[in-house]
């Protein structure tokens, strides 16, 4: 069989997942094995030349860059994925996460809420990635008239005392309400934790959104985290598709593409932050995004509440600006978008992965709301 070696240092399992999914999907489809070597961070140059040696791939696919220059590979067709182009050659392929979509994204989650201050918190050091996102939210908010502080942690991440003390700090001086862009998900789970820690409300003080949707850290975080999710997948996708192009001979100059985003997942950070909900609410909200899959009714949130249903539904239209089914039948609808989205999943799967009773019904619903069928719909994407 052929093998594909696939050179790992993302930094992020989340991420890294959904890369190696998206470049299998190709693999797959073409009769490619892919091996994957993870960086162990010493001896990367003589290691990788051991690795061309025994497996004899016909490509690669290189998802760090230092330490491991292109001479390795020799004449083997490469691509690069999501590494600085500053430290390739010129005749090097590379597929790249699109930082201005993604950061651009976020700031349109953030400033759908009306707030006159924001805040970009960024990885600790001035990695190129973070200083990209930070200079792109300064320029959108600039271009908007709003207020913008950069918040730079000189503590390294896993220094958790340090980080806390420093982000607690910068978050008190805030002008309040702030509208918070982390580099990623990580820096936003910390941004969370100082938060409670210093008795910052959010999303009534502060609102935060990440990037990556890494689930084990937005879902554990305290409230749950808003994230930008990048479309990994699709950018996995194009390195398998560049890196045939290569191959077969039918790509004459170096490939250079980027990919964007796949949407915002919206969660309890970034929820109705303007209006300064109740809590009973916020909660309510949250149950109907984690539940809108299994069927649950208006009186299982009204249960929820723990109070008479005119009572919740007046609390929660007066926050949410809709009724608890409305809320229900968009959560349902965006669990639809994102399965659709995944393009491994059969239509007539979708609906009672959605929480409807029947195909027809989510059908009905979806064109109401999108105008199209979901089959058109996932022609487009």
């Amino acid at each position: 069989m052929k093998s594909i070696l696939v050179f790992e240092d993302w930094g992020n399992p989340s991420v890294e997942r959904r890369m190696v999914t998206g470049l299998l999907r190709y693999a797959v489809s073409t009769g490619w094995r892919l091996v994957r070597i993870a960086r162990r961070g010493s001896m990367e140059h003589a290691r990788a030349q051991r690795m061309m040696e025994h497996f004899k791939p016909i490509g690669c696919v290189v998802g760090y860059n230092e330490g491991l220059p292109p001479e390795v590979f020799g004449e083997t067709p490469v691509v690069w994925m999501d590494c600085l182009a500053s430290n390739l050659p010129a005749s090097a392929s590379l597929i790249s996460h699109d930082n201005t979509a993604t950061v651009m994204a976020s700031a349109k989650e953030l400033f759908a809420l009306g707030l006159e201050n924001y805040a970009y918190v960024a990885y600790p050091g001035r990695e190129p990635w973070s200083e990209t996102r930070g200079r792109v939210f300064a320029e959108l908010c600039e271009g908007r008239g709003v207020g913008h502080t950069e918040i730079r942690p000189p503590a390294p991440p896993d220094d958790m005392p340090s980080m806390q003390a420093f982000l607690r700090e910068r978050l008190r001086a805030l002008p309040k309400p702030c509208g918070i862009f982390a580099v990623n998900d990580a820096m936003g789970a910390h941004v969370l934790l100082a938060a409670e820690e210093e008795g910052i409300s959010v999303p009534g003080e502060i609102a935060v959104i990440g990037v990556d949707d890494d689930e084990l850290i937005c879902e554990t975080a305290h409230p749950t985290l808003s994230s930008v999710l990048p479309d990994w997948e699709r950018g996995g996708w194009l390195c398998g598709e560049a890196l045939d192009r290569l191959m077969s001979g039918e790509a004459s100059e170096p490939v250079r593409q980027s990919f964007g985003e796949l949407g915002v997942v919206r969660r309890a950070s970034t929820q109705y932050a303007g209006a300064r909900p109740s809590p009973r609410v916020i909660d309510a909200v949250e149950y109907i995004r984690l539940k809108s899959g299994d069927g649950i009714s208006v009186g299982d949130v009204v249960a929820r509440m723990g109070c008479s249903r005119r009572f919740a539904e007046i609390h929660f239209r007066r926050t949410t600006g809709r009724s608890i089914h409305d809320e229900i039948e968009s959560a349902r609808l965006d669990r639809a978008v994102a399965l659709l989205r995944q393009g491994n999943v059969m239509l007539g799967a979708v609906a009672s992965r959605c929480g409807y009773a029947s195909a027809t019904t989510l059908r009905e619903a979806f064109r109401k709301r999108f105008g199209v069928s979901m089959r058109d719909w996932r022609k487009r994407q």
